[in-house]
């Protein structure tokens, strides 16, 4: 049988009775043992040196502690269907998280800041071109920015044909990080380039004995 401390039994008696420490301990003078303030019904009484104390016999510390309080959650919850836990306690390895969805750790972090068109890239270009072009103390920056954005912009150019290119507002170009207009480079290897080479394939047709 577990055994009460003097601190557990006053709480529990206390909370039963729906008293405070101040109002049970409110009545305490009128006693001077311990026999005396349980007679009362009192929790507390006085000794003979004036210092309110717990009336508690030994046999009452003795008792059995409480039962702990019902779980909130269903024990049941955490197991599996062959009864072990679920959940085992220790640390959780980073690995199993960071394995899959958004990359794996540094080599993910490193692939975004080489990725022209990642938006942390694209907002520091933003930024750093927004500074006056004549700060020469910004002037190693945005050469870097310059060609970062221009690299975003080929490789955002690679993924449309020339036809849909022209086809759109210099406002929808610039919306899909495309270059408002092209350079007679661009121009012409876009107006060369077929759909086949847009798609991935350079591979041509064998022509048969026909010809076909």
């Amino acid at each position: 049988m577990a055994k009460m401390t003097l601190r557990a039994w006053i709480n529990a008696q206390q909370k039963s009775k729906g008293l405070s420490t101040a109002s049970a301990k409110k009545d305490a003078g009128k006693y001077k043992s311990i026999s005396a303030a349980k007679k009362a019904g009192s929790l507390y009484y006085t000794n003979k040196d004036g210092k309110v104390m717990i009336a508690a016999t030994a046999a009452d510390l003795n008792k059995a502690a409480p039962p702990p309080k019902p779980k909130l959650r269903p024990s049941g919850l955490g197991k599996k269907s062959n009864g072990e836990d679920r959940y085992k306690p220790g640390a959780i390895k980073t690995s199993s998280i960071t394995g899959a969805g958004r990359g794996k750790g540094k080599a993910e972090v490193n692939k975004r800041k080489s990725d022209p068109e990642s938006p942390s890239n694209k907002s520091a270009v933003k930024k750093t071109l927004s500074v006056n072009p004549r700060n020469k103390s910004n002037a190693k920056k945005r050469g870097t920015a310059v060609r970062t954005k221009n690299k975003a912009q080929e490789n955002a150019l690679s993924r449309y044909t020339f036809k849909q290119y022209d086809d759109m507002s210099v406002v929808k170009r610039k919306k899909l990080g495309l270059p408002p207009t092209l350079s007679l480079t661009q121009f012409a290897a876009k107006a060369l380039q077929s759909d086949s080479d847009f798609k991935g394939t350079n591979t041509k047709k064998k022509k048969g004995p026909s010809g076909t």
